[in-house]
């Protein structure tokens, strides 16, 4: 099954990446109060160690960015204050890394502790190595621009710091429009772009990937990959709610239907789970409706239990229930499906 959309309310992402486009703006002279209007956020307390913020809240700060008086490439700038504390401790993982393919994928393996607004994936072959991002958190082309090039255009510099030596993609694919800023994007990144591509990607040499780290440290990298596992584990706490209804649902859909079903073997109140669950941009409805249609679709594929079997398996008493479901899942009848997806 592939991940589910993260939670917006999800205090994921860490404050001093508001922290860094504030004070950016603010050279610009976007008053802080305008960069952060509707986030709840005071510029006063952006200086808080540890502290982590929502998707949500970040989203609007890009939102008061885009409406703001900043330059067309704002987010492309190179910053000169950059360094591998940006990634936080995930950077100095990647620092004390053996090689370049080793520090991708701890980067491949720990992102989420940097907070990004996207999902990240890295594949690679004998020809071709390339990093892709995926707005996961639907942010449409506008605001996926600028979270975008305000990642990309730190790779240049990651990559200078991690081989001490300057390496520009060879190739940049960008699922958005061609901006009017679209020849800074040379300047950066030494290739011409290629706008309106189905998916996001950053192509690297896959030659490069063996060269050494500079400040590499077998010790230290156990150490950092360590302390990133532990970050990583007491940030998933914080999406485990939803994540653990649907555990819950899985194991025995039919059985645990019902949101006070759940609540009770949770040893809460209904009202609380459906609060925890609201807290989380969610409701047991739409959990419950994705994990039954999920589970339909593979019982559909790969067996050749009847309707009715797979619509009692899932939690529906009558078939007709199930079809009616089904066809609100998915547009299509579970004949219709099977007769599409039979293996």
């Amino acid at each position: 099954m592939s991940p589910p959309q993260p939670a917006l309310n999800s205090r994921l992402v860490p404050l001093r990446n508001a922290a860094g486009l504030c004070d950016r703006a603010l050279r610009e002279g976007v008053d802080p109060s305008v960069t952060l209007a509707g986030t709840g956020l005071e510029f006063a307390g952006l200086g808080a160690a540890h502290t982590r913020i929502s998707f949500r809240q970040m989203i609007t700060i890009h939102e008061n960015l885009r409406s703001a008086p900043v330059p067309a490439d704002f987010f492309l700038r190179t910053r000169a204050e950059f360094s591998i504390a940006n990634y936080g401790i995930l950077g100095y993982a990647m620092m004390s890394s053996q090689t370049l393919r080793h520090a991708i994928r701890i980067a491949m393996k720990y992102y989420r502790t940097a907070g990004p607004l996207m999902q990240i994936t890295f594949d690679e072959d004998l020809d071709a190595a390339h990093i892709n991002l995926v707005d996961v958190l639907s942010l449409g082309p506008p605001i996926f621009r600028q979270v975008v090039e305000d990642l990309i255009s730190t790779f240049p510099l990651l990559l200078r710091l991690l081989l001490d030596r300057h390496i520009n993609p060879t190739r940049l694919e960008l699922t958005f429009e061609r901006p009017v800023h679209a020849d800074r994007y040379r300047d950066v990144f030494g290739v011409e772009p290629v706008f309106d591509a189905p998916i996001t990607r950053f192509w690297l040499d896959p030659r490069i990937l063996d060269l050494p780290i500079r400040e590499a440290d077998a010790v230290a990298s156990t150490l950092l990959q360590k302390s990133c596992q532990e970050l990583l584990d007491q940030i998933e706490e914080h999406r485990t709610f939803a994540n653990q209804i649907r555990q819950i649902l899985l194991g025995n859909p039919g059985a645990h239907s019902s949101a006070e079903n759940v609540a009770g073997e949770l040893n809460m109140s209904t009202r609380t789970l459906r609060r925890r669950l609201q807290d989380e941009d969610t409701t047991f409805q739409v959990l419950s409706d994705d994990v039954r249609a999920r589970l339909a679709k593979d019982y559909l594929r790969t067996t050749r239990l009847s309707i009715q079997e797979i619509g009692e398996l899932i939690g529906f008493g009558e078939a007709t229930n199930f079809r009616r479901a089904f066809v609100r899942w998915t547009s299509v009848s579970p004949h219709q499906f099977r007769k599409l997806n039979m293996q």
